[in-house]
């Protein structure tokens, strides 16, 4: 920017007499985000707008003319994004440059063909796709668009190339002028998403903690599921098991336990924040409890809606992403008592002078509502909730989980049931129903409970622009992505059936 104005500033020195300062026409300053002028002007220069009476007899108009290149043109001082917009249901994660001539710019459409807008227009039921792989503000992003300022003589005699020949001509006043101009201006930041992932049952026993803790245990463990974890700012799980070496077990049909140093492991690997208000926290009692609740915060990571007596489960975990908005995380049980006659509701849940979780109860729903409430972030709820072993969610848990969106919540990430159920949207927000089993041995022979996966979701602004889901395969200790599976085309399918039944040819 500094260059140009460098340049075009001593032909206006030239042009003009040194008593009276050049008069520049300026565009609106609702044209195309064209920056204010400064502001005090430069002494050579007079700026008006284009419909001051001065405009008639200015010496120089400047003007915006926009280009689509990757990279950034001289002179320029603003730029957007287009970027390829899909229904949300379309299970795309890319589209091909290809499609840009096919495709309509404007607004979003269930069209078979992506849509290409704006990025801060993308908004749900619709969602931003990735173009070739890449996303805006990512190296060679094709579909970059500048704003360039040009300046020009009214009687149109002096061209760009001109003034960068005059340019090279010293001039105290001119140089002056163009750095006020150059402090002026500057460019808009690139966009940064804030990249936010969820997966469901965390249970690293039965020989996964032995493996990790062993001799290239990530890469044996996790292999190509291992970049994913890592990618995102904030991964969440529900860390199914008490991190305790008591053998003290509560009565019930499973006990899950891993040993103190697991959940440091998996932050290493990638996970932020652990969902702890389930039906298996309790597992080796009070005592158990309390253990988990100094091993999570032992190792970094983040987590709601557990503690040391009912006021202090009482907490929303909250963080500010890189642009400044935040991310508030309220986590909830909400399971159903088990066969065996274990009632977390009774069992688990914290109480006035009682260790335990936030159950979402009737003395609970005046703290939820007022978490949810409130405008400030985007709000997820994570819930341990549903009936286990049934891949569609019934209606009382529909009506639960919409409950919370109805109280303010952005996004509902569910697990209990074992399997992957669908999403739906709801009232503007996304309702994940089950996110299945993830890390957890022991499940071969199960129905579907080794099928899997990790949804991704990018926000923008605070907005969810982004959503895809990458298919994971369990074979017992052992994760490997799943591309070739049927995987990811059943969980869309049952999202399609949750959203009414529209389909791909219905797009």
């Amino acid at each position: 920017m500094s260059r140009y104005f460098r340049a075009f500033l001593p032909a206006l020195i030239l042009l003009t007499t040194s008593c009276a300062p050049a008069v520049v026409v300026w565009p609106k300053l609702n044209a195309d985000d064209a920056p204010a002028p400064p502001n005090p002007p430069p002494e050579v220069l007079r700026f008006v707008s284009e419909d001051d009476e001065d405009a008639f007899d200015a010496d120089f108009i400047v003007s915006i003319e926009t280009l689509l290149t990757p990279r950034r043109p001289e002179y320029a001082f603003s730029r957007h994004y287009l970027v390829p917009v899909l229904p949300w249901l379309d299970s795309r994660r890319s589209v091909s440059l290809g499609h840009v001539g096919s495709g309509v710019f404007g607004s979003a459409s269930e069209s078979a063909e992506p849509v290409f807008q704006r990025l801060e227009d993308v908004a749900l039921p619709y969602k931003m796709a990735a173009l070739d792989g890449l996303y805006p503000g990512d190296e060679d992003y094709p579909l970059t668009v500048w704003s360039v300022l040009t300046v020009a003589a009214k009687d149109g005699e002096v061209s760009a190339r001109h003034t960068r020949l005059m340019g090279k001509l010293e001039n105290t006043a001119a140089a002056a002028a163009a750095e006020s101009l150059e402090k002026h201006i500057q460019m808009n930041p690139v966009p940064r998403f804030y990249h936010l992932a969820g997966v469901g049952d965390i249970m690293p026993g039965r020989g996964f903690d032995d493996m990790i803790f062993g001799e290239n245990g990530i890469e044996k463990t996790l292999g190509d599921v291992a970049p994913l974890l890592e990618a995102p700012d904030l991964l969440i799980g529900n860390l199914e098991a008490a991190v305790t070496v008591s053998n003290n077990a509560t009565p019930k049909s499973y006990n899950f336990k891993v040993a103190p140093d697991v959940p440091a492991a998996l932050v290493d690997v990638g996970f932020d924040f652990f969902h702890l208000a389930n039906n298996h926290g309790w597992d080796y009692g009070e005592e158990g409890f309390l253990d988990t609740l100094s091993a999570v915060r032992r190792s970094g990571a983040g987590f709601s809606g557990a503690g040391e007596n009912l006021e202090q489960a009482r907490f929303a975990w909250e963080t500010k992403t890189p642009e400044g908005s935040m991310v508030r995380i309220l986590s909830l049980g909400a399971c159903f008592a088990e066969r065996n006659g274990f009632n977390g509701a009774l069992s688990a849940a914290a109480g006035e002078n009682k260790p335990g979780v936030l159950w979402d109860s009737p003395e609970n729903e005046e703290f939820i509502r007022s978490v949810l409430g409130r405008s400030d972030a985007f709000t997820v709820v994570t819930v341990h909730g549903g009936y286990e072993w049934e891949s569609v969610p019934r209606e009382d848990v529909t009506r639960l989980y919409r409950r919370y969106v109805d109280w303010g919540a952005d996004l509902v990430l569910a697990h209990h049931p074992h399997v992957l159920q669908g999403m739906e949207l709801y009232d503007g927000a996304l309702i994940a129903y089950s996110l299945g089993n993830f890390i957890f041995p022991g499940m071969k022979g199960w129905y579907s409970g080794e099928e899997t996966g990790i949804l991704d979701i990018r926000l923008h602004d605070g907005c969810l622009v982004g959503l895809d889901f990458f298919p994971v395969g369990i074979d017992d200790v052992i994760l490997r992505r799943a591309e070739d599976s049927d995987i990811a085309e059943g969980f869309w399918m049952m999202s399609r059936e949750l959203s009414g039944g529209v389909g791909p040819s219905e797009f």
